[in-house]
């Protein structure tokens, strides 16, 4: 049975060279005993009568006794030259060297070519299944994608240093291969993973219901994509750090869990509120924002990143407790400071931007205005915002 993977692109100019690399194939041979070993020539040109003079390609070389060949070159000039230099190119036998110059492949070159339409050797359904399997002592996931398919893929699209997006995260297996390829390489490619919180069926998914439920995890299927995750970066650190000790501190195999809800606030404004006492009102909204479900430290600043366009990947740093965070070159304010405090943490930043967080539980207006003016003093490049 042949299954396909069909491949997409919204700008094909922006992606990467699309090639593939094979190790030289022909009959080898040596007959000017070049001490790099045995070779395979190829053809470098075209012959006089299909050579276009108006070419860029198309001028002289000399072989070594001499002997003049103009033609079109499937090389550029400086190619050419660092081919003879190197002695790349073979001109038939000494005295004469009058071949037609050809290019010398040795067995342990790489030579670029088209990828093949038919993908071998890189994992099956049923050997992805195997592999997840392992990794989890059980059957939690039906018809997962093989792990080497993905890496050949992003191998081919994607760069050491870019995003990959997987909508439909599944067991989780792009997240692995990621890592996979990061701990190979030392690439710094980072993944975002998105999936529902599809519940488990208890009859249906029997094995999986039973591995949450033994594992004190939500029924639902991202419990399974990130118990994956955690495995297989467990497995990637044990196999790494067994063969390359060194790599203690470079491997990463971290990454964050978001949940998307409805803003309680807005949700809870947005409602019928007509039926409350005004005492009642102040009572819920209170309730509201003491919820330690939602106004957790990360819930804000997490939403403070979105807010401001920060990748939710950077680190942020605890300036005071509750109240002031740092993330890169940029600053949230959840409470009333002083402006010592913040002369102690901006007095060395120049430029960046400053939030503060206003409303109920976070700042008063009049401090909006007395930061402002700190801030004017203190760091007056920074850009200064007020949200909430």
């Amino acid at each position: 049975m042949q299954q396909y993977t069909l491949c997409y692109a919204k700008n094909k100019s922006n992606l990467m060279k699309w090639v593939d690399f094979s190790t030289i194939t022909g009959k080898l041979q040596n007959p000017d005993n070049d001490e790099r070993g045995s070779w395979f020539s190829g053809s470098m040109s075209f012959d006089e009568s299909r050579s276009n003079k108006q070419h860029r390609n198309f001028f002289t070389i000399n072989s070594p006794s001499g002997k003049e060949w103009t033609r079109q070159w499937q090389h550029s000039k400086d190619d050419v030259d660092f081919f003879l230099k190197n002695n790349l190119i073979y001109f038939g036998l000494f005295p004469k060297f009058d071949n037609v110059p050809r290019l010398k492949f040795f067995e342990t070159d790489l030579s670029e070519i088209i990828p093949s339409n038919l993908l071998d050797n890189l994992g099956t359904t049923k050997s992805a299944q195997d592999d997840l399997n392992k990794l989890f002592d059980n059957k939690v996931f039906d018809y997962p994608k093989p792990y080497q398919l993905i890496k050949y893929l992003l191998n081919l699209l994607v760069d050491s240093n870019d995003i990959i997006l997987d909508f439909f995260a599944g067991s989780g297996t792009t997240g692995d291969a990621v890592m996979q390829l990061n701990a190979e390489d030392g690439g710094n490619r980072k993944f975002i993973l998105v999936q529902l919180d599809a519940p488990l069926d208890p009859k249906k998914s029997e094995v999986a219901h039973k591995f949450c439920a033994d594992n004190n995890l939500d029924p639902v299927i991202s419990s399974i994509t990130i118990e994956r995750l955690n495995r297989a970066g467990d497995k990637i650190l044990e196999k790494n750090l067994s063969e390359k000790p060194e790599l203690k501190d470079s491997l990463d195999i971290g990454y964050k869990v978001f949940s998307i809800h409805d803003d309680p606030e807005s949700k809870f404004l947005n409602s019928d509120i007509s039926e409350y006492r005004q005492e009642e009102l102040f009572t819920e909204y209170s309730k509201l924002k003491n919820d330690p479900e939602f106004y957790t430290k990360e819930n804000l600043i997490y939403n403070a990143y979105i807010y401001n366009n920060i990748p939710l990947s950077v680190t942020y740093k605890t300036l005071k407790d509750a109240i002031l965070y740092q993330a890169e070159n940029h600053y949230f304010c959840f409470g009333e400071i002083s402006r010592d405090e913040l002369e102690k943490h901006l007095n060395k930043h120049t430029e960046g931007g400053f939030t503060v967080f206003c409303g109920d539980g976070y700042v008063t207006d009049s401090f909006i205005h007395t930061c402002e003016a700190h801030l004017m003093q203190i760091a007056p490049n920074i850009t200064y915002k007020v949200h909430g």
